[in-house]
């Protein structure tokens, strides 16, 4: 399909060619942007920020050991380490180093990073531990003794792949590892899983699963039960949203779960599976809405399906933790968190509040070897605060651990909730975070910030720096909590989605032309922001109305949705966008694809494109070609392409400190905000 596009060259990530190209573009940024202040004072905050000795988040595992994974200025990759949970609780934590990524990386003359570990539930030291060469998503992983502080000799070791690993027993592992064309799916992606035991070649790991190469992924996964039991489960995902679930027996021989293929497993509790539905389901008789989690014996899930929890209209299911005494569900209530404590006695399960703050994100950490649970807390002007949370007769006492400093005065700010309504009448919420004092005369410089897909939540979470470098500065913050994502459930995310993808954009438009509408700011004060699927809705409204906005930071985005499928990971997101083969949804790509709807002559507001080389999900082709079709047409524009960081930009402190302050000083320049 790229047979009259000018740009594929740009689509190969590191031919001479291309990174010429993306050397020469980012030049006239890196002169623009980052020579002096404001760059300079930005970059060193941040920097200071991301290299300082962490907060302690005294959150212990369940053999009693607090984990960190620390970066600094001596160890900008990073030193795994632990302490002993008393010690941390008190303030006064003494760490025990067990893995230098800056040493192994030096040794081995390799750019890893660390991209976390995964230890065998009945043996907490024997782990394995993924490297990342330069921040990808593709992963080397080794297996390491934490008692050692060692890696294993003639261990587990997987070669770099995209790959999906889980504990079968203390020998065994379950693998997905996409080792050539022919075990890997058209998205790119593991389609066999393997049993591999230890002491044997990887070649020999015995099949036990093998999708169709036209769908997205196949994986195992082992979940643990309160009584310390397990069940393998393999899961093929048909598409995004859609997958078959699979019981692996001691025989080896997969038995499919009988849920709907939209259901999600999330984890296993009493001897049954706890699902969370995603549309209705209607067993023996009854109806189970959309958004509901059920809990089904895995053999006869049809038969035995019962109701755990449902949410209403103005709620959503977000996550779960098993306890010691039951389930800890979190929700959505109007965007901002809620915590049930859910219990099950003589055949009912009955549900009871924990109280936390209003306004907020919560996080629980939980496990049934442990007696309490933690909850993390943070919202747009509260930093992270960690509570301890034990079960007390029949409430739960809640007790304050302590809370990470403050990184701005909050005092002068406040937070409230509005709504916009968009082109079909829907009335879509938002976050508005504004100096008090802020007049509504449309001149306050103000930041909307977006994503509105694949049902990912943007509810609060504290500004930070933001709150130092644009509250401060008088500027407003605002969240946008359009269809597409999971704030509302499956429903405001499937509202938005394939021949329905518009509405996200509709929705983030209505919220801009409130602010204006309602003296917030003015379009020569506005600016939007957003990465990823982000990316392309800031893209994507840029084009439709370029009237609206002063500012435009597109990060890591999706552009050329013509092509999207056939770069990068993008063959996986045909649940969300379509198929650009199909000559139905082609019409409906292209009229929003801000790659095809670039015109000559308009006043486009200056885009900032940020991306990296080494991201191998949302291929830097995309904010490439962009740029490359505005310099065409002589439209202004700054580009920044980092050689490391992979989708996330953040895989060492001086990466993520110049794209944050890269960022910034944008936004600074173009409001003339120095």
């Amino acid at each position: 399909m790229g047979g009259d596009d000018p740009y594929t060259w740009l689509e190969d990530a590191t031919s001479a060619e291309s990174l010429e190209w993306v050397a020469e573009t980012n030049q006239a940024t890196l002169d623009a942007l980052t020579e002096g202040e404001p760059f300079t004072s930005l970059y060193r905050d941040h920097y200071n920020e991301r290299t300082k000795e962490p907060p302690l988040r005294c959150i212990p595992e369940a053999d009693g050991f607090v984990y960190q994974f620390k970066q600094d200025a001596t160890n900008p990759r990073g030193v795994w380490r632990r302490t002993e949970v008393a010690g941390c609780l008190g303030g006064s934590p003494a760490w025990d180093v067990l893995l230098d990524v800056d040493k192994l990386a030096a040794e081995e003359d390799e750019d890893w990073f660390y991209a976390g570990s995964r230890c065998y539930y009945n043996d907490a030291d024997t782990c394995l531990i993924s490297f990342s060469r330069g921040g990808k998503d593709a992963t080397v992983i080794r297996e390491f003794d934490k008692a050692t502080k060692a890696f294993v000799q003639d261990g587990f070791t997987l070669p770099e792949a995209k790959s999906y690993v889980a504990w079968s027993d203390e020998d065994t592992l379950l693998i997905a590892h996409g080792a050539g064309e022919e075990s890997l799916t058209t998205s790119g992606y593991p389609r066999q899983v393997k049993l591999w035991r230890r002491g044997t070649p990887l070649s020999e790991a015995e099949l036990v699963f093998e999708a169709e190469k036209d769908t997205v992924l196949a994986a195992g996964e082992s979940l643990h039960d309160v009584d310390g039991s397990s069940l393998r489960i393999i899961t093929n995902y048909v598409d995004f949203y859609h997958a078959d679930n699979y019981v692996l027996g001691d025989d080896g021989v997969p038995v499919k779960i009988e849920v709907p293929q939209d259901a999600t497993i999330w984890d296993l509790f009493q001897g049954k599976l706890l699902v969370r539905l995603a549309s209705d389901w209607t067993v023996a008789g009854t109806t189970l809405k959309a958004g509901a989690l059920a809990a089904v014996a895995p053999d006869d899930a049809a038969g035995t399906a019962e109701l755990v929890y449902a949410p209403d209209e103005r709620s959503a299911f977000v996550g779960l933790a098993k306890s010691s005494d039951g389930l800890l569900v979190t929700q959505l209530r109007d965007v901002a968190s809620e915590i049930l404590s859910f219990k099950y006695a003589d055949g009912a399960w009955t549900s009871k509040p924990i109280p936390i703050p209003p306004l907020g994100t919560a996080e629980v950490t939980a496990d049934p070897r442990m007696d309490a649970a933690y909850v993390t807390f943070r919202s747009f002007l509260q930093p992270t605060t960690l509570y301890q949370v034990l079960p007390d007769g029949d409430a739960y006492a809640v007790t304050e651990l302590g809370a990470y400093p403050s990184l701005f005065d909050a005092s002068p700010f406040e937070v409230s909730q509005d709504t916009a309504t968009s082109k079909d009448g829907t009335d879509v919420p938002y976050f508005l975070v504004k100096p008090t004092a802020a007049a509504a005369d449309g001149k306050n410089p103000t930041l909307l910030y977006g994503y509105g897909g694949f049902e990912h939540v943007l509810s609060p979470s504290y500004l930070g720096l933001t709150g130092k470098h644009w509250l401060e500065k008088g500027g407003v913050y605002v969240l946008a909590n359009i269809r597409g994502g999971g704030e509302f459930g499956p429903a405001w995310h499937q509202a938005a989605i394939l021949e329905d993808k518009q509405r996200s954009y509709d929705d983030f438009i209505a919220i801009a032309e409130d602010l204006i509408a309602k003296g917030v700011t003015s379009p020569e004060h506005l600016a939007i922001q957003g990465g990823s699927n982000g990316g392309l809705l800031v893209g994507a409204v840029t084009m439709q109305r370029p009237d609206l906005f002063g500012a435009v930071s597109c990060q890591v985005p999706l552009l050329d949705m013509m092509r999207y499928h056939e770069i990068g990971a993008g063959a996986s997101w045909m649940g969300e966008y379509g198929n650009p083969e199909d000559p139905e949804m082609a019409e409906i790509i292209r009229a929003y694809s801000p790659y095809h709807n670039i015109q000559a002559g308009v006043d486009y507001p200056p885009i900032l494109f940020t991306t990296t080389t080494t991201d191998d999900r949302v291929h830097p082709a995309h904010a490439r070609k962009m740029a490359a079709r505005l310099k065409e047409m002589n439209i202004p524009f700054y580009f920044y392409e980092g050689e490391k960081g992979g989708h996330a930009g953040s895989a060492d402190p001086e990466t993520y400190s110049f794209l944050q302050a890269l960022n910034t000083t944008y936004l600074y320049r173009v409001f003339e905000r120095q």
